[in-house]
């Protein structure tokens, strides 16, 4: 060392070119691109062909999104859209990425052979790159293994994984990947996953995720008028277990949050419960969704828009929940005709005549409602909101002839029919008030469907709106 100091100090000219060529072309390197902060989660290929192999694909992805969303830090893109965008030819510019996690299984001698890929969207370069071979016993928590793999290669710290929530019975494991399978195969049906998810619980009664699975599928079974009294109970029951079995489970607290929202009206504790949802997974589509719901019911309108643009966000590729949207963004008077049609199937026209008719111009609303009157009107809720175009307009012949054939199901549909049809108020509270006793879903809305606007200041609504939690503190449109 010393020799070599003093041949520098003897040909200093000499070294400071050196050092000057050395510090010019440190400069001159671009900086490594930064890590990315997105990703989305591709369907798991199985390499072997067969059924078996391809739901059980499908059912690790799903699992594989929900570990990942609790990578802090992380924005993950969620199943439903993850799986929509397999067929794009630019999946990550769909699902607006930065990465893409690509994983191959394959079964061999009784083993899961696993390769699994981290690739950069921009530019294709591969972030990580690992192989590992698995036992059946150990898929069990194979999902959890692969989302630590990825958060040390983005460089962020391991997620907090629900170790509460899973099973030691691999039976009960697979029945309740049968049911995931089932309830994200495209045209899978939701009574057939409900019953894998059964199974499972029937199997180990301490296994959360399944608790919270069935929950979160009898909600949604209840939400579509296929239910009973009973159904509520037992809904009400996996709920609560599975957050008392598995506390440390965001789809734990999503699924008790939902049944409380939707079923129970109990908003503040659903609001609790999804909230905690959100912050131990921020990328759950179906907990900000909810969330977004309550907050509109709840007129925060503010609020709500953070929690739909964070759902759209997660699940850019969810038509179904991207149509609600737009619902919820009329019902906040934030609704945007330019946005909305960037949603397909989004029945723009008949909004635009809602907003139309909102801002008192009945008119144009009328000329619209026209309009869409000819293309036909797809549901039980687009008439209704017709009807009520025609009806602020003045013209009850018009909205009368809409509702001759109101194919409504559930009694709070039905009595918002009655309210348009000038009914007598007895008749429209006899129905709200049926709607209460049988947990009618629909109840979340009553304070933003129009039809009820001339009852809002009725002692006996006030009363209903009570009980189910909510205050009529906004004062009635005018008819």
């Amino acid at each position: 060392m010393v020799y070599l100091w003093l041949g520098l100090r003897k040909n200093s000219a000499q070294t400071s070119l050196l050092l000057f060529a050395l510090l010019s072309y440190s400069c001159s390197q671009p900086a490594p691109p930064p890590k990315p902060n997105s990703v989305a989660i591709f369907p798991v290929h199985a390499v072997s062909s067969g059924e078996s192999m391809d739901w059980l694909g499908r059912a690790l992805t799903v699992d594989l999104i929900d570990a990942a969303g609790a990578i802090p830090g992380l924005h993950v893109a969620g199943p439903v859209s993850t799986l929509a965008a397999a067929t794009h030819k630019e999946p990550a510019a769909a699902l607006s990425v930065d990465a893409l996690l690509r994983t191959e299984i394959d079964e061999k001698d009784g083993l899961f052979q696993f390769r699994i890929q981290l690739i950069r969207a921009s530019d294709g370069e591969l972030i990580g790159n690992h192989t590992m071979a698995r036992g059946s016993e150990e898929m069990i928590r194979v999902h959890h293994e692969i989302a630590r793999l990825m958060a040390r290669w983005l460089g962020k710290d391991a997620p907090e994984l629900p170790v509460k929530s899973g099973t030691s019975d691999l039976e009960a494991h697979y029945l309740y990947w049968r049911g995931l399978s089932e309830r994200y195969r495209p045209g899978g049906n939701l009574e057939v996953a409900s019953q894998f998810y059964d199974r499972a619980v029937q199997r180990d009664s301490y296994f959360a995720a399944a608790h919270a699975r069935l929950a979160e599928a009898k909600v949604a079974l209840l939400r579509t008028g296929r239910g009973s009294s009973a159904d509520v109970d037992r809904a009400r029951m996996l709920a609560r277990r599975a957050v008392e079995l598995g506390g440390d489970s965001a789809s734990a607290h999503a699924a008790l949050g939902a049944f409380l929202l939707w079923i129970d009206w109990k908003w503040a504790e659903a609001s609790m419960e999804l909230r905690e949802a959100i912050e131990r997974q921020p990328s759950h589509a179906a907990a900000s969704q909810d969330y977004a719901v309550l907050l509109t019911a709840s007129r925060r309108f503010g609020d709500a828009f953070s929690q739909l643009e964070a759902a759209a966000r997660i699940e850019p590729l969810d038509i179904a929940a991207n149509q609600s949207n737009q619902w919820l963004r009329l019902y906040a008077r934030g609704w945007s005709p330019d946005q909305a049609r960037a949603v397909p199937g989004v029945p723009v026209a008949l909004l635009s005549a809602i907003s139309e008719s909102y801002a008192g111009n009945h008119a144009k609303a009328t000329e619209l409602a026209t309009a869409v009157q000819e293309q036909g009107l797809r549901s039980p809720v687009e008439l209704l909101h017709a009807a009520q175009v025609w009806r602020r307009a003045g013209r009850q012949d018009r909205a009368g002839q809409l509702l001759e054939k109101f194919p409504g199901s559930g009694p709070l549909f039905h009595a918002a029919a009655a309210a348009l049809r000038s009914s007598s108020r007895d008749e429209v509270i006899r129905l709200i008030r049926q709607a209460v006793e049988v947990h009618d879903p629909n109840m979340v809305w009553i304070h933003l469907l129009p039809m009820f606007d001339s009852l809002r200041t009725d002692a006996r609504f006030i009363e209903i709106a009570s009980r189910i939690g909510l205050t009529a503190e906004e004062k009635p449109a005018s008819d």
